[in-house]
Formats: structure tokens, sequence, C-alpha cells
């Protein structure tokens, strides 16, 4: 069963919650994880703290959506992200997601999972 608690949705197991300055661990550890970016070519060379920021800023501005994926013990392990695309003149809305490979499939989480 979902539900929604002021403002972040959540399971038994989990909750989505929007993506904040306090974030910025989380975020490097997504990027800089070379486990992560295995079959994408590798970590990208960025600028990551610019990239968090313009990141924050784009969910406070409500330009586009980063939710962080927090389990039932508190630990950020992923975030998922939703957002509008321009491809010549078509709109269309875009997402994409990371999860630690430390939890990925971690049993107890699973089962309760949102599909989005």
């Amino acid at each position: 069963m979902m539900l929604e608690v002021g403002g972040k949705l959540q399971t038994n197991s989990m909750q989505l919650r929007s993506l904040t300055r306090e974030d910025l661990r989380l975020y490097e550890r997504i990027y800089t994880d070379p486990r992560m970016w295995a079959e994408l070519a590798g970590v990208l060379d960025q600028d990551i703290p610019e990239n968090f920021e313009r990141a924050v800023a784009s969910v406070e501005a409500d330009r586009h959506w980063v939710f962080v994926i927090v389990t039932d013990d508190g630990t950020a392990v992923g975030t998922v992200s939703l957002w509008n695309h321009e491809w010549g003149a078509r709109q269309s809305t875009r997402s994409g997601g990371w999860c630690s490979p430390n939890t990925r499939d971690a049993g107890s989480h699973a089962p309760e999972s949102p599909r989005l």
C-alpha cells in the first residue's frame, strides 16, 4: 500500500522524498561509483557539485522532479527523476533512476516497491 505523508510517497518498506541540499553525499556516490556506470561507458567527467546544485534548483523551482529513494531504516539508496524533454517540436516526459548496487533486489524492499 502506498501513502502520501507530508509530501512524501511511502510504503511499509520505503519512501520517495524530494532531493534537497542535504543529499550531496548520495549524489556524489551515484555519479562516482563505477558499478553504477559499468554499462554506460564508465563514470562521466563532470562537475558534480555544480550539477547537484542545478538539480536541486530545478526541484525547488518545480521544473522537474528528483525523488530520493529512502529505505525503511532511513538509508538513502538512490533517485528517481521525472522531467519534460523537448525533441524537435514534440514535448515528452522522461524518467530515469539510480539505485545503489548494494541495495538492488534487497529482499525486504522489493515486494512493496512502487512501480513508476
